[in-house]
Formats: C-alpha cells, structure tokens, sequence
C-alpha cells in the first residue's frame, strides 16, 4: 500500500474498479463507499463555491468526510 507503488489511472472508471474490483467483500464494498463518500464530497463543495460562492477551508471538507464515513459506518446506513 505504499503510495509510490501506485500506478496513475487511465480514467476515473477504472480508479474506482481498481479499489476493489468487482470483490464482494466488506473490505471491497467499504472501499468503493468510502471512494462515492469522497467523490459526493468534492462534488458538493464544487458546487458550493461556484454557485453559493462559499468555500470550505481542505482541512474542514477532510473533516467531513472523515465524520460522514464514521457516521455512516456506525449507523451502517450505505446507501450505495
């Protein structure tokens, strides 16, 4: 899992198959969640800054992130 073993993606489709690949696994599965968490994530606060013109500091949009993954294991509420 060292990082400077990691091969670049061809695309987005393939980063995310790569994580798991088609593994049934809950280790599989909760990559792939954690990968949609991220991606929503970035998604919302794109969308935040262009269109509301309000940004979040990265330390803060991490944080989230960390406490919806958290939040979403404990509850176990993937809706995915």
């Amino acid at each position: 899992m060292n990082p400077a073993n990691w091969k670049p993606p061809r695309d987005l489709t393939s980063w995310f198959f790569d994580l798991a690949g088609n593994s049934t696994s809950p280790e599989a599965k909760g990559a792939r969640s954690l990968a949609i968490l991220v991606t929503w994530s970035l998604w919302c606060e794109r969308n935040r800054r262009i269109f509301n013109d309000e940004v979040k500091t990265p330390s803060r949009i991490i944080e989230e992130i960390k406490d919806g993954f958290v939040s979403r294991l404990v509850q176990n509420t993937w809706a995915f």
